[in-house]
C-alpha cells in the first residue's frame, strides 16, 4: 500500500516567495565550512546580566544578515576545580630540616608540626636549658603577609611524596661529612632525604638531586630563615647565630 503526503499549497508559494532570504537564515553544516571558529565570529558585543547569564550577538563576516543569539549560563559554565581558594594545609606528621655534619659546636633545626606550628631549635652540648633556644609560631596561612607561607610548603611537599624522593636510600650529591663537611636533611615519618655538594665528574657513583627536591630544600630553608629574621618571638635565636 502507497501513502500519499500532501504538502498544502501555501507552503510551497511560501517557499517560492521568500527565495534566498529564507535559505540565509538557516545554518547549514556544508562541507565549505571549517570546524573550527573563524575569529572573524569574535563577539562585538557581550552583556552579563542579573541572573549571571552571558548573552553574546554573533555576527560572521560572510553573512552579515544572519545573527546567531546565543546565551550561557555562568554557573553551568563554572566548574569547583577551577576555583582559585587557597587552602592553608596542615601536616600529619612532623616534618623536621636543617644542615647536619661537620665539627660545629651546634645544629639549628628547623620543624613544622602538627597541624601548622612552625619551630627553630639550637642544639646545643652546652645548653644549659635547652628550651631557652627555641621559638615557635603559627606558619603564615593564604592570608598571611609573609614571603613564604605554609601552602607554598605543602604544595612542594605533596609533589616530593608524589615521586617517593624518600625512597632514594642514598645521600644526593657528595657527602662531605667525613671531611667536616654538611649536608641538608629533612626527615618525615621516619624517612630522611640527604643532599649534598654537588656532583663532579671524578666522582664515582654520585646522582645529583631532581629539581623537584632541590628546589624543596631550597624552599624549607628560606621558609626556616625568614622565621628566623621576622619572628619576634626568635629575637634570642638570632643572637646566638
Amino acid at each position: 500500500m502507497v501513502k500519499r503526503v500532501w504538502v498544502p499549497l501555501c507552503l510551497c508559494v511560501c517557499m517560492a516567495a521568500c527565495g534566498e532570504n529564507a535559505e540565509s537564515s538557516v545554518l547549514t553544516t556544508d562541507a565549505s565550512m571549517p570546524l573550527h571558529m573563524d575569529m572573524s565570529m569574535v563577539a562585538s558585543d557581550m552583556e552579563v546580566t542579573l541572573d549571571q547569564s552571558v548573552r553574546m550577538d554573533v555576527t560572521p563576516s560572510n553573512s552579515p544578515d544572519m545573527t546567531a543569539d546565543m546565551t550561557l549560563n555562568a554557573d553551568a559554565m563554572l566548574s569547583p576545580d577551577m576555583s582559585s581558594e587557597c587552602i592553608d594545609g596542615c601536616v600529619d606528621s612532623t616534618l623536621t630540616w636543617g644542615r647536619i655534619g661537620g665539627f660545629t659546636p651546634y645544629n639549628v633545626v628547623y620543624t613544622l608540626s602538627p597541624c601548622n606550628t612552625q619551630a627553630i631549635q639550637i642544639d646545643s652540648f652546652s645548653a644549659v636549658d635547652p628550651d631557652a633556644l627555641r621559638c615557635e609560631r603559627i606558619a603564615p596561612g593564604c592570608t598571611a603577609e609573609a614571603r613564604i607561607t605554609l601552602p607554598e610548603v605543602m604544595a612542594k611537599f605533596a609533589d616530593i611524596l608524589a615521586s617517593n624522593a624518600f625512597d632514594f636510600g642514598a645521600v644526593y650529591g657528595v657527602d662531605s661529612r667525613p671531611v667536616d663537611g654538611q649536608v641538608f636533611s629533612i626527615v618525615y615519618q621516619g624517612r630522611e632525604l640527604l643532599l649534598g655538594d654537588p656532583c663532579e665528574g671524578s666522582v664515582s657513583e654520585c646522582t645529583n638531586p631532581p629539581r623537584a627536591v632541590l628546589e624543596f630544600a631550597d624552599l624549607l630553608w628560606d621558609f626556616g630563615r625568614d622565621m628566623e629574621n621576622t619572628e619576634p618571638s626568635c629575637a634570642h635565636i638570632r643572637d646566638e647565630l
